[in-house]
């Protein structure tokens, strides 16, 4: 509740999802919670010349991720979601997939839906370790939405 959209969320609620039972353990660090901000969205990767400071940075907005699922295996959650982009993509935190074989999502012009995964890799290593499944559907379609700026 110290983060900069603490006065427009005010409560800690929206922070976790239902579905989400992870978030009840006691954690030494990080947060309690379900979602995590993007690290290009001016999360964790400030300096990346990808990252967007404002709303008019961000290309094709309707299809820009800023907000995701995931969990953490060491049991805490910190900071925000990462990948590794470009012509290999990879993920470098994990998914939370607490809906059957989908993540809620949310996209930087404010609407949010439910995501579908379509690998097998990725359903059965979500909120496990911090692994990408091999190259597949997944890893691609996260990578075209990770990106906010031009590429």
């Amino acid at each position: 509740m110290s983060g900069v959209l603490a006065s427009y969320v005010e409560s800690e609620k929206p922070w976790h999802c239902p579905a989400d039972r992870n978030y009840r353990r006691q954690v030494d660090r990080g947060g309690k919670r379900s979602y995590s901000i993007t690290g290009l969205m001016h999360g964790e990767r400030p300096n990346d010349p990808k990252c967007v400071d404002k709303m008019g940075e961000i290309v094709t907005p309707a299809i820009k991720i800023v907000f995701l699922e995931n969990t953490d295996d060491r049991g805490w959650n910190i900071g925000s979601w990462i990948m590794n982009y470009g012509s290999s993509p990879s993920w470098i935190d994990p998914l939370a997939i607490f809906h059957n074989d989908r993540s809620t999502i949310g996209f930087a012009d404010g609407h949010a839906e439910k995501h579908r995964w379509l690998d097998g890799d990725t359903i059965r290593d979500a909120g496990g370790d911090s692994q990408a499944p091999s190259l597949g559907r997944d890893v691609q379609w996260m990578s075209d939405h990770y990106v906010p700026g031009r590429r």
